[in-house]
């Protein structure tokens, strides 16, 4: 049945985990047959780069998956400081797009903050003209992220000698899996959240098919412990800065978020899903990614109860798929 598939791998290189994702399919992605996560420990400089490479080199042997097999390959790590934005601009191709985007940049991103930033942009989608009134346009989506983010990602795989075709944000992969679970009929302009609770920061996602990206750090990290107090604590924080980011986002856009899904380990904190809906008045849901894609993938066992934490890393192996919408 898969005879014809393209194999395909996401490697998310999280702030004190990597979660690997490796599956089938040319189109789209058909089906998951490895999952798995090691952690690393946090390092700086080059010793960075050597804790993670040893990590992904253990973590790949344990799935038994060779670094030249990989087949398709993108990856991400953990960025906190970056400006994300999607512009409409008048026509232009991919080349003139690339050309004009330094002067572009300087004005739609927060370049100020950002330490030596490498940009990059992709038209999302070209709108014809409707009249004298609303001439041709099209819809882009700019990024701006330190120099070293994209460093060290390449230099933890080319260690390994892997060589990835994509680096993508983890708001990008994560917005990508959602997408591809979001019902078909919806109204495309209606605008969805990812809330992914992760170890160093609690971060907002929301898009619509239509256009709208916004992406806001709205907390700390998830606690690593179960205690009822430090919950209560950590999900009173989340509620404010979620309802300044929603209130901000209907005001920009002139659209309410519909739904709220979460994703990260912090997703299965006990209660949260629950709180988050009362106080949000939302539907909230624990996003899982591998529900229906992995029954029969190594690694299934151990982490059918947790698909959430590998939202980013489900996101990158989908980068090849068709309909790709952020």
């Amino acid at each position: 049945m898969f005879g014809n598939s393209t194999s395909r791998t996401g490697i998310d290189l999280g702030s004190d985990r990597i979660k690997l994702i490796h599956g089938q399919g040319s189109d789209r992605l058909e089906k998951i047959t490895h999952i798995g996560t090691q952690p690393w420990g946090r390092r700086n400089g080059d010793e960075k780069v050597a804790s993670a490479a040893v990590a992904l080199k253990s973590l790949l042997k344990r799935l038994d998956l060779n670094p030249g097999k990989l087949g398709h390959v993108a990856i991400t790590s953990n960025c906190n400081n970056m400006s994300v934005r999607d512009v409409v601009l008048p026509p232009m191709s991919e080349r003139e797009l690339q050309q004009a985007l330094p002067y572009e940049a300087r004005k739609q991103l927060d370049l100020e903050s950002i330490p030596n930033p490498v940009l990059d942009a992709q038209i999302v989608e070209s709108m014809p003209s409707e009249g004298p009134e609303r001439p041709s346009q099209i819809r882009v989506l700019m990024a701006a992220v330190p120099g070293d983010y994209l460093d060290f990602s390449l230099q933890v795989t080319q260690a390994l000698g892997i060589e990835p075709e994509v680096v993508d944000l983890e708001v990008f992969a994560g917005l990508n899996e959602l997408f591809a679970h979001q019902p078909a009929g919806v109204d495309k302009h209606t605008p969805i959240g990812l809330l992914d609770l992760a170890g160093r920061s609690s971060r907002l996602n929301i898009a619509s098919r239509a256009g709208g990206v916004m992406s806001r750090v709205v907390g700390a990290g998830a606690p690593l412990d179960d205690e009822t107090a430090l919950i209560e604590t950590f999900t009173r924080g989340l509620i404010g800065q979620i309802r300044d980011t929603l209130t901000y986002y209907r005001g920009r856009y002139r659209r309410e978020v519909a739904n709220l899904f979460i994703s990260g380990g912090g997703a299965y904190l006990p209660g949260i899903a629950d709180v988050l809906g009362a106080s949000l008045d939302k539907s909230v849901t624990i996003l899982d990614p591998l529900s229906g894609f992995a029954d029969q993938a190594l690694g299934f066992r151990t982490w059918s109860e947790e698909g959430a934490r590998f939202v980013t890393a489900c996101g990158l192996c989908r980068w090849w798929d068709g309909g790709r919408h952020v």
